[in-house]
């Protein structure tokens, strides 16, 4: 939770082009430097993305343009697993990228729902005041009219 508009703005967009530059979509994850190696690993996108590609493309025939030359490879048509070298995904396991989804949904649920609750006790305790002058009024309505 936020203080302002502003805030949540500019914290909202730096999270989601982080999440899209490491996810291995736009930058392949071995072609980042080492430095930001470690990225990819704590982004949920990275694991989606991954996790689609494997179950689209393993083990699967791609549909040959012969019009193209550009699309062959060494004069045939490419596998489904050569699509997934060109991601630099070689040992992935779609099961394995569908557990770090439920951590990181599992992670999100908790850290929102303990992050609203605080909220709503730091909201009581504001208006506790207003409650006890608003209670105060209705036993004493005579000490307001005065």
């Amino acid at each position: 939770m936020t203080l302002s508009m502003d805030i949540t703005f500019a914290v909202g967009a730096t999270v989601i082009i982080t999440n899209q530059l490491f996810s291995g979509f736009f930058v392949r994850t071995d072609s980042l430097p080492k430095s930001f190696g470690w990225i990819h690993h704590i982004d949920y996108s990275f694991y989606a993305f991954r996790g689609l590609l494997i179950n689209e493309f393993d083990y699967k025939e791609l549909p040959c343009n012969p019009l193209n030359p550009l699309e062959t490879v060494e004069g045939r048509c490419p596998t489904g697993t050569e699509f997934l070298i060109n991601y630099d995904i070689t040992n992935g396991n779609k099961y394995h990228d569908l557990g770090h989804l439920s951590i990181f949904t599992f992670w999100d649920d908790l850290s929102s729902s303990s992050s609203v609750e605080t909220t709503k006790q730091q909201q009581l305790s504001n208006h506790h005041g207003d409650i006890n002058l608003l209670y105060a009024v209705t036993l004493y309505p005579s000490f307001v009219t005065k």
